[in-house]
């Protein structure tokens, strides 16, 4: 699918509202029936349509048409689902203002490139912005529902997050980091040329020059040839294998023997060494470019995990009492 149409499909999957046939003497089929509420056919099409776009010749092995099959048994679930909790919001008064919608309509419009875009992308799925806005509604209206009825009354102790971090220390580590610095001699026509040019440098290394600005003389590399062949801190995983492996090897100040690699021939210095650590939970780590202490991630998964939990039951005594028709 393309990604352009990422936020509006997504809205639909979750909501699942599409607006029906637009001609008016079409008599459309009743595929289900929530508390007096329909769902049409062209609605349950217009939606499978919509994730499966692109993906026709997926689903047309028999393992395809099967799993095609499943897939609209669960989106209509989930359009079932959706009038439940947008029904049982409306009972309990649960309303959002016309500028809470403009608000999140704004949001939206800003993940495309320009207004046209978005109206392109719009236009494609076959919904006029009126309609659109009252999907967004219904995401509005349930979305705070759902946040009273089950997130608000979730609460992680502290001794849950501590036992879970006691479990999975191994997951808040800060990794060895090694500071590099590398010579690439390139492969030269004649296999001598290129040994000795190897011999040349590792003479001038021994008797004492510069690894940084010998680099920056003879190094083929020419990303890092400026910088002295810094390659910077680097974590396990993150270079090639040869010069991984070369670099474990060296002490603080050390230069290793020439390793040699896809590119060529590296000769390496190893600047720094960084040894790893057990962070805390006190302690910071990187989500989705973000700073978030190890403690609050932990606590937010979990509430998260519970929330599924606590939705799954909650959602399944709403289909319960509902009277459910399928067609």
């Amino acid at each position: 699918m393309n990604n352009k149409f990422v936020v509006i499909c997504g809205l639909f999957i979750v909501f699942a509202g599409i607006v029906r046939a637009q001609t008016p003497e079409t008599v459309e089929k009743v595929v289900a029936v929530v508390d007096g509420e329909p769902i049409m056919q062209s609605e349950l099409d217009a939606l499978v349509q919509s994730i499966v776009a692109g993906q026709g010749a997926k689903f047309a092995t028999e393992e395809g048409k099967k799993q095609l099959a499943e897939l609209k048994q669960n989106i209509l679930q989930g359009m079932i689902d959706r009038k439940l909790i947008v029904q049982k919001a409306k009972k309990k008064n649960i309303s959002v203002s016309k500028g809470e919608i403009g608000m999140k309509l704004k949001e939206i419009k800003s993940r495309f490139p320009s207004e046209t875009d978005f109206e392109a992308a719009l236009k494609k799925t076959g919904v006029d912005i009126e309609n659109y806005k009252l999907r967004i509604e219904e995401e509005l209206l349930a979305n705070r529902l759902v946040s009273q009825e089950i997130q608000s009354k979730i609460e992680i102790p502290a001794n849950k997050v501590m036992e879970y971090y006691e479990k999975n220390k191994g997951k808040f580590t800060r990794p060895e980091e090694l500071h590099l610095r590398h010579i690439l001699v390139k492969e030269a026509a004649e296999p001598t040329e290129t040994k000795k040019k190897i011999d040349g440098i590792l003479e001038r290394l021994k008797k004492g020059a510069d690894f940084s600005a010998v680099a920056k003389e003879v190094s083929d590399d020419a990303g890092t040839k400026e910088k002295g062949g810094d390659l910077g801190l680097v974590k396990k995983g993150e270079t090639l294998k040869e010069i991984e492996d070369a670099a474990a090897k060296l002490k603080t100040g050390e230069v290793s023997e020439p390793v040699h690699a896809s590119a060529g021939w590296h000769i390496i210095k190893l600047e720094e060494k960084i040894p790893g650590v057990q962070l805390g939970l006190v302690d910071q780590i990187e989500v989705q470019g973000e700073k978030v202490k190890i403690e609050d991630y932990i606590r937010y998964g979990l509430k998260m995990e519970e929330g599924q939990k606590k939705y799954e039951e909650w959602i399944k005594k709403l289909r319960d009492k509902a009277v459910i028709e399928l067609r």
